[in-house]
Formats: structure tokens, C-alpha cells, sequence
């Protein structure tokens, strides 16, 4: 899994590419609305890609 800024997370995101919210207890989670970006965020979320996709 690779972080990405939030800025990255809402434009891959738009691009139709899956986001995951990743919590502070290595578990993650997909992304199904872009609302969830902003709930997320409020709290100090981190975003993230498969790495696989990317490198």
C-alpha cells in the first residue's frame, strides 16, 4: 500500500482508481463515496493506493 496526499486521493479517486482510508491500526478500508475523503480527513485520516498499480 502506498500513501497518497489527499489531493492525489480525491483526483485518482476521480479518475476511477481505488482509494483506501488507512487507520492507525494497519487496517484499511475502500473508499465508495468522496465524502468519505472529507469524514476521513476530519479525524487525521491517511489515504492510500496497491502499490502494485503504481510501481
Amino acid at each position: 500500500m502506498l500513501e497518497v496526499s489527499e489531493a492525489m486521493a480525491r483526483y485518482l479517486y476521480n479518475r476511477g482508481e481505488v482509494i483506501y482510508k488507512l487507520y492507525e491500526d494497519g487496517t484499511e478500508a475502500e473508499v465508495d463515496d468522496l465524502s468519505e475523503i472529507n469524514e476521513h480527513l476530519e479525524y487525521g485520516g491517511i489515504f492510500g493506493v496497491e502499490g502494485n498499480e503504481y510501481s
